[in-house]
């Protein structure tokens, strides 16, 4: 397979050249990226409280042929893992062996317009706003891919407004054999789920303050051999947003309320619920005066959980957004996402010249008690043992050792187990979890 992946980007290589020698507008990029992992003990029952390892690598080809309105955009995607045992929790996001990841049409609309758009058709990678309803994927392995419509048009005053309907792709293969051998087999379509967007962002709405009002919705039902918690749901939010400024204040609030309806399981003919759910994140932070241009920040995270004495599903489940960027490390490790959270912490940054970095102390606990920890599935309907996960410090530092072209980065994390982790039914056995990593990026 690795013999199949040069064979594709030398073809990828020699058009280009054809087309670049016949003077045509073609530009093309690309990454790779070698990345190991450690972890000792673990959070996730059913495993081994043991060492564990993996060796991640990730290469990235991107080719964009651009010709009167139109531009053809292609990207190449081809993540792999090594390394791994039965102690390791692989899945579709480590391993996605050769796959298109973009294929579409970007065609200029209203070129002389005050408000230039580009509209796409295909297959595509989606990055809006904070990310955290919909983000092109940098820490894992796998990036999300959509196929559908997106409209991006940019507004007077370096505003923005997009508009997108898709079907999320659905990576293959998915049975865990497959996937540690590294297995080829071509994604497919999730007919079942159509997720689509309205976002606008409004820079200077209050002199240096950033907005946004947004909706994302996501419409879910069964198909052929395939059934689903049918759900329709959309979430209305706003976002207000005072960039980073060295010597000032700086904030960020975004929330979004989350509405419709589910099934009760996955089951066909499970009785429907009603769905009232929300998410919010909170920062306020100061940047120092300094070389170093250190900040710190308070940070608090919520998303609402489920109350099982009620008839209403209250549990806020995220769309395809970000974890990491507000939730620390992910991969082998990622102990929290954006459900049924409840997450305050202090984060430390520094950036001088090729160097930056990050520290962040966070208290997880649960939104309610008696609902999931998500990542590994534990929970205690009493609600008896409480709602501390544990305590997170997660921390990296990366450094260009030629920039543009060649970056390093180490970085780590450590879960301290709290009353919930430690007193939960079926829960892991002692008492922490750390988490280290070390990698290297070429860019080309």
């Amino acid at each position: 397979m690795l013999r199949a992946a040069s064979l594709a980007l030398l073809c990828i290589s020699s058009g280009a050249a054809a087309l670049a020698q016949d003077g045509q507008r073609l530009r093309m990029s690309g990454e790779t990226r070698t990345r190991y992992e450690t972890l000792d003990g673990q959070f996730r029952p059913g495993f081994p409280d043991d060492d564990d390892d993996a060796l991640l690598m990730r290469t990235l080809v991107l080719a964009e042929y651009e010709f009167e309105r139109v531009t053809l955009v292609g990207e190449l995607h081809d993540a792999r893992a090594y390394l791994n045992d039965e102690s390791t929790p692989i899945s579709a996001s480590f391993v996605n062996t050769l796959e298109v990841l973009q294929a579409h049409a970007a065609i200029q609309l209203f070129r002389n317009s005050k408000a230039p758009s580009v509209l796409k058709v295909g297959r595509m990678s989606l990055d809006i706003g904070s990310r955290r309803f919909v983000e092109r994927n940098g820490y894992r392995n796998v990036i999300n891919g959509y196929s559908g419509l997106h409209l991006d048009t940019r507004l007077d005053g370096g505003g923005r407004l997009d508009v997108f309907f898709v079907n999320p792709v659905r990576r293959l293969p998915r049975d865990r054999a497959s996937l540690e051998d590294n297995e080829f087999e071509f994604d497919e379509l999730n007919e079942t789920r159509e997720f689509w967007g309205i976002h606008y962002q409004k820079p200077g709405l209050f002199g240096e303050i950033q907005g946004d009002l947004f909706v994302y919705g996501l419409n879910e039902s069964d198909k052929t051999g395939r059934d689903t918690p049918d759900r329709d749901v959309w979430a209305p939010g706003f976002r207000l947003i005072k960039r980073r400024t060295v010597g000032e204040m700086d904030f960020e609030l975004e929330s979004t309320l989350r509405y419709g309806s589910r099934s009760a399981s996955s089951t066909p003919g499970s009785p429907k619920q009603d769905v009232r759910a929300s998410m919010l994140h909170f920062e306020i932070g100061y940047t120092f005066e300094n070389a170093w241009t250190p900040r710190i920040a308070f940070e608090y995270d919520y998303a609402s959980g489920d109350d099982p004495s009620t008839d209403t599903y209250e549990r806020y489940e995220r769309f395809y957004g970000t974890r990491r960027g507000d939730l620390g490390n992910t991969s082998i490790f990622g102990p929290i996402t954006r459900s049924n959270a409840s997450i305050p912490g202090i984060r430390f940054t520094f950036r001088k010249d090729r160097l930056d970095g990050r520290a962040v102390v966070q208290k997880n606990m649960l939104a309610s008690s008696q609902d999931t920890w998500i990542i590994p599935r534990l929970t205690d309907p009493t609600g008896e043992s409480g709602r501390s996960i544990g305590t997170t410090l997660d921390w990296r530092v990366r450094y260009w050792l030629k920039p543009d072209l060649l970056r390093i980065t180490v970085g780590g994390s450590g879960l301290w187990f709290g009353r919930f982790t430690r007193n939960v039914p079926d829960g892991p056995p002692g008492s922490r979890t750390l988490y280290g990593f070390a990698q290297v990026e070429v860019f080309f």
